[in-house]
């Protein structure tokens, strides 16, 4: 998947302004953290579950909207800018992988480890008018045109320097939440599909547990730590 997308996919749900009033735009108002574990069940004839000790953590301001994205495992820090609630430009700092294909994990970890760190800055250059963005510019000439149906659907198409689709993610929600997201490849017409089900809520209404499988058909268990302001 392209990394943009790695980055970018928040961006979907917290670059509404403070006119929005509906909710489901705003599905983590009030968290000021949320630390997400993932524990997956390895697809073997013993089951054994193998628990990662990595974890993705992601700091709000008091509307919901991410402002911090800190990933242990990637090793990935991103910051969103707002100005007068939109979102205007997000800075990411990653390691700067070459494209690696077939490689054992413990190959790759080590190819990862000695990767050195890159900051690349996205800037945001168009809004809808309900301050959401449309089009986000990233730093190989690239852009990414987003468009949304209310707060239950996000499409995200990745334009190369043409103007031509390369990749475009599909992001579909239910009562504010991700059910369903659909990836497509440009050219190759490759389409992954990943369905989240199994959502628990806790008694401010955020969800706190919730599944998926894999493309190796791995059933992923992600659950969230999360503290209010």
């Amino acid at each position: 998947m392209n990394f943009s997308h790695i980055c970018l996919a928040f961006v979907s749900l917290v670059g509404c302004k403070s006119e929005i009033t509906n909710t489901l735009c705003f599905p983590d108002k009030g968290i000021k953290s949320a630390r997400i574990f993932v524990m997956i069940e390895s697809d073997t004839s013993a089951k054994e579950l193998e628990m990662r000790k990595t974890f993705v953590q992601i700091d709000y301001d008091t509307y919901g909207r991410p402002i911090k994205i800190n990933n242990t495992m990637e090793m990935t820090t991103v910051l969103k800018h707002y100005d007068n609630g939109r979102l205007t430009h997000i800075i990411n700092r990653h390691k700067d992988m070459p494209e690696v294909f077939f490689l054992s994990d413990e190959k790759y970890d080590s190819i990862h480890a000695a990767a050195p760190y890159v900051t690349d800055t996205f800037k945001v250059l168009s809004h809808y008018e309900d301050g959401r963005p449309s089009v986000i510019n990233l730093h190989d000439g690239s852009q990414v045109a987003y468009t949304y149906s209310g707060c239950d659907l996000t499409i995200e198409s990745t334009l190369n320097a043409n103007g031509d689709t390369s990749d475009q993610v599909q992001l579909i929600y239910e009562r504010g939440v991700v059910v369903e997201s659909i990836w497509t490849q440009g050219g190759l017409e490759t389409k992954l599909t990943r369905k989240l089900y199994d959502y628990e809520f806790n008694e401010q209404g955020h969800w706190v547990r919730r599944k998926y499988i894999t493309r190796e058909n791995e059933e992923v268990v992600e659950t969230r730590e999360l503290t209010y302001y």
